[in-house]
């Protein structure tokens, strides 16, 4: 966010302008610009942008969040017999870090790109599968931040540990989802420790009970899918938080899983 503010503000400013230190982000903006008119140059770590420039106006569709879809192949991934296709949704190599954390743990996924422009976009398909703990570092960290909580949910049903370093952000999010996530996993039987950047979930499934979102959606959301493969009935506390990213979501899972 800070990049894009500055790369933004850097195509009306008089002169150059040199961007080091967003290697790894969220490059959305850095591709949307040329077609708005505005040339911006890659030099390995750095962005150059020279200004002032004039932005022109363009017809430009928006692809889906791969945040917001991530909720619906995780349920794919955990209820034995599920599969789900998303249509439409981005897959920018830079946000899609939690469908190959759902490969790597044995789902079945399959991507295919449909378009480039603005950025690659296509169909997201993920079937049920037995899943295997996984371990991710500090490196891949920027590719599923906001899916990490649904990734320690998930964890749950996967067989051996799930664990996860270089995550200390997620105690500064909505939440500290760090302890919301553990929280929540132990009141429904779960297994986990934590560490000051991440956590540990060993796979022992989840039963019933009752959690609390401390007032996040993605916790909110992240428990409910979890929920679909649980032992017993979860009860979800301040559950209307959803509404802050999806406002439908109960009644768009409620659909999907009859």
């Amino acid at each position: 966010q800070l990049a894009t503010s500055l790369t933004i503000a850097a195509s009306g400013a008089i002169g150059r302008s040199e961007l080091d230190g967003a290697v790894g982000a969220r490059d959305h903006t850095e591709r949307m610009l040329p077609h708005f008119g505005i040339h911006v140059e890659r030099r390995g770590s750095v962005l150059v942008v020279d200004g002032p420039q004039t932005f022109q106006g363009c017809d430009m569709r928006v692809p889906g969040d791969p945040s917001a879809a991530a909720f619906w192949l995780a349920a794919a991934a955990i209820v034995p017999g599920a599969r789900i296709a998303v249509r439409g949704v981005c897959l920018n190599p830079t946000r899609i870090g939690f469908v190959r954390a759902l490969e790597r743990m044995g789902a079945q996924v399959r991507i295919a790109i449909e378009t480039e422009i603005p950025e690659p976009s296509g169909t997201i398909e993920v079937s049920y599968a037995p899943l295997r703990g996984i371990t991710l570092g500090e490196d891949e960290i920027p590719m599923i931040i906001d899916e990490l909580p649904l990734l320690g949910v998930v964890a749950a049903y996967a067989s051996g540990t799930t664990s996860v370093r270089g995550a200390a952000e997620l105690r500064v999010k909505e939440s500290d989802r760090i302890e919301v996530l553990a929280d929540g996993l132990r009141a429904l039987g779960g297994s986990v420790q934590t560490v000051p950047d991440g956590f540990d979930v060993v796979g022992t499934g989840l039963d019933g009970g009752r959690i609390e979102s401390g007032g996040d959606h993605r916790l909110a959301m992240a428990f409910a899918i979890g929920a679909l493969a649980a032992r017993g009935e979860v009860t979800i506390g301040d559950a209307g938080c959803v509404a802050i990213s999806h406002p439908s979501f109960f009644e768009d899972l409620e659909r999907l899983a009859q």
